[in-house]
């Protein structure tokens, strides 16, 4: 449990990081494991999802990207080729 809670802290603190840091970069794209943006920004990064059309599992304030239909993987890439 102690290292699925890191992974949460780490994943927003990048997001942070990138939101404040002051450069032209798409912060609301890093998400953690359940798929919420950094924390204090839902409604800012909910902007962002929809005009990208990011399957989202939104409930009231719950922002979430819908991990398992927004997932990429190099795997999709061939398919497509």
């Amino acid at each position: 449990m102690a290292k699925s809670r890191r992974r949460l802290v780490r994943a927003r603190a990048v997001g942070q990081v990138l939101r404040n840091g002051g450069h032209d970069v798409p912060w609301w794209r890093v998400v953690d494991a359940m798929g919420r943006p950094v924390r204090g920004a839902a409604h800012e990064a909910l902007v962002h999802f929809l005009e990208e059309s990011t399957p989202l599992l939104h409930r009231g304030d719950d922002v979430r990207v819908d991990l398992a239909r927004a997932s990429w993987s190099s795997h999709d890439a061939v398919r497509d080729t």
